[in-house]
């Protein structure tokens, strides 16, 4: 087992690369980046154990490249895959050496993961299948670019470009896509509206290297909830001014008395020393639904996941399923937030004034 070394899979533009590299720069790690194998690949290398690595390394005419079948294009970057995992537990072996966590945007195969590794250190990380397909060129890679100069200056480039997007199309299949889906390892699709604060913590969420947790709050801690569901809901009162409804205007008996009510139960969402935020869950234990009322993150710590973490842990204390909570219709963050992980609207709506309504949602 490699312990300290973190394995990054999946398809093409899923942030592989740039969340290995965040990764490496917040834990003092090693970075190793897409095709970090290339330093290995030099001279010496023998065409012989690695013909598909050396293809490439001893090609003479480029245009021969670009004018190969799908087929075979599929069939060399299988083995181009192949031979790079040999080169990778190589470098691995020798930078473990060093004693640091290691992250790795990896060709290794899944087959070789669940021998070397364990659940909790390799994290998939998966992109439309077309995703790859559409924007292979628009990436400023110089490899790219000189295949695309190639392809634009064969007798019909148009019919090139199609083949060579075939060939894509052939190693970004739906099979291959499911191949990574079921692989028994965690999976993180790709998001366009969640930010790379978010996506990195969620990572290392799935790949355990968070020191967040849900700490339950005791009496002795009412009245520092109090003050920080003031601070972290006042913007929510300004906004919309409901001073009947809102948790900034009530005061620190209304929190006693939640705390006492039969299934409840507070907890801080603690980051290391810091406390970032609350959630209060309520479970009756007698078969009606689960319910989160409230939840907040302090101002400070917003945008960086810590709400969908709050949430994800709850369900794992309490079971994934049965469970209701409300927010404001008018901040769409939240919905989206809520629908993401699985909760639906219930088709309640209560309007509360005219700025805003609240929304019921449930979650099966």
């Amino acid at each position: 087992m490699m312990n300290d070394i973190y394995y990054i899979i999946g398809t093409a533009y899923a942030g592989k690369s740039t969340m290995v590299k965040l990764l490496a720069e917040k834990y003092d790690g090693i970075a190793c980046e897409e095709n970090y194998h290339d330093q290995l690949v030099d001279d010496k290398l023998d065409k012989n154990e690695f013909p598909c690595l050396c293809y490439t390394r001893d090609l003479q005419d480029w245009r021969e490249f670009i004018r190969r079948t799908p087929e075979e294009y599929a069939a060399w970057v299988s083995g181009v895959a192949q031979e790079c995992e040999v080169l990778e537990l190589r470098i691995l072996e020798d930078l473990k050496k060093q004693g640091r966590k290691i992250f790795v945007d990896t060709n290794i195969s899944i087959e070789t993961l669940k021998r070397i590794s364990d659940e909790d250190h390799v994290l998939v990380m998966l992109s439309d299948q077309m995703v790859s397909v559409k924007r292979f060129f628009e990436r400023p890679d110089r490899e790219k670019q000189f295949l695309y100069q190639l392809l634009m200056q064969e007798p019909d480039p148009d019919a090139a470009m199609a083949n060579f997007r075939e060939m894509l199309m052939r190693v970004n299949s739906r099979e291959v896509y499911d191949t990574f889906l079921h692989s028994g390892f965690r999976v993180l699709l790709r998001d366009d509206n969640r930010t790379v604060e978010e996506t990195l913590r969620i990572v290392e969420e799935m790949l355990r290297l968070t020191d967040i947790e849900l700490v339950p709050v005791g009496k002795e801690d009412i009245e520092e909830i109090w003050k920080m569901q003031v601070e972290a809901f006042q913007e929510l009162l300004d906004r919309y001014q409901d001073y009947d409804t809102n948790p900034a205007a009530e005061g620190v008996d209304r929190i006693r008395e939640r705390y006492d009510q039969p299934g409840s139960v507070y907890y801080f969402i603690v980051d290391g020393q810091e406390k970032v935020g609350v959630i209060r869950v309520i479970d009756k234990k007698d078969g009606s639904r689960k319910r989160i009322s409230p939840i907040w993150i302090m101002p400070a710590y917003r945008g960086r996941g810590y709400a969908q973490y709050a949430i994800r842990k709850a369900e794992e204390l309490y079971g994934p399923n049965n469970w209701c909570l409300d927010t404001i219709l008018q901040e769409k963050g939240n919905l989206y937030l809520y629908e993401k992980m699985g909760y639906h609207q219930t088709g309640r709506v209560e309007k509360i004034n005219d700025r805003m309504d609240i929304v019921f949602y449930e979650k099966d």
